[in-house]
């Protein structure tokens, strides 16, 4: 069973990632997987430290493939409960396996289910929403329609409010990469501050907010806010927006950005309440 699972995980993209009870029982390299390639670990200290301080009992872990971080909070004590939706049912499957391995199975379920704009309503109610690789695929891997007629700003606040009904806390990833999200006219450098605006809109408060590859360099405390600041670089980001448009900003932007420059600076991190 246990080469059988290391050959899996060989099988699956880098979005599957085993719990590090687990990885040590098996004896994983992290690096052999890629096991924190887009950091996994970092989002998870951050998580872990977040909720110390909150009573957090069920969660719902919305595209949460095999269950990474609603296992590892589980395993800690952090979180009670949890149940992760996702498509895929390799993925799903693996994560009930993991759970079982990790015997904690009777406190997590794994749900196919496609989480649309219009049945998230339908979604059970919980404690803490987990959204950290869903919302920014809008437009292109579901809800095509919908975000082409609405503009992925306005789908994203109409997404976000129907979760501020069911949740007390949300945790929110996005990646803001060249082709996401889709339908979102604005200049990459301000799009964490202006997702910081939806937010506002759709009626959460933001707690706390970090570049991924921040978090990892900087540690938690200095990450916070770094991208979402109206510093000069942020006021000569719009200044350039303004005058040019973002289509021709983003066209030089993309032109000057150093090539091998971390993935992790696509993805951020919001904290909502």
């Amino acid at each position: 069973m246990e080469d059988e699972m290391i050959e899996e995980l060989r099988n699956f993209n880098s979005y599957v990632w085993l719990p590090t009870r687990v990885e040590t029982q098996l004896q994983i390299k992290t690096e052999d997987f890629k096991q924190d390639r887009f950091g996994a670990r970092s989002r998870l200290n951050l998580i872990r430290n977040t909720l110390s301080g909150l009573k957090v009992g069920k969660v719902v872990d919305l595209a949460g493939h095999s269950g990474y971080f609603s296992l590892e909070l589980l395993d800690a004590g952090t979180v009670s409960e949890s149940v992760v939706y996702d498509i895929n049912d390799e993925v799903l499957r693996f994560g009930e396996r993991l759970a079982m391995r990790m015997d904690l199975q009777d406190a997590i379920k794994f749900v196919k289910k496609d989480l649309r704009l219009d049945n998230i309503a339908d979604l059970p109610d919980a404690d803490l929403a987990l959204c950290l690789n869903l919302i920014h695929h809008a437009g292109t891997l579901f809800d095509r329609d919908a975000v082409a007629t609405l503009g992925w700003g306005k789908y994203a606040t109409q997404y976000l409010s129907v979760l501020r009904t069911k949740y007390r806390y949300a945790i929110v990833g996005v990646g803001f990469k060249s082709r996401h999200p889709a339908s979102w006219p604005v200049f990459k450098p301000l799009r964490p501050l202006y997702f910081c605006d939806i937010i506002a809109k759709s009626g959460w408060r933001l707690i706390y907010d970090a570049n991924i590859y921040d978090l990892a360099t900087f540690g938690e405390e200095e990450a916070s806010g770094l991208r979402t600041r109206r510093s000069a670089r942020i006021r000569l980001a719009q200044l350039m927006s303004a005058i040019v448009g973002h289509r021709a900003s983003n066209a030089v932007y993309d032109r000057f950005r150093k090539p091998h420059a971390s993935k992790l600076n696509k993805y951020h991190i919001f904290i909502l309440s």
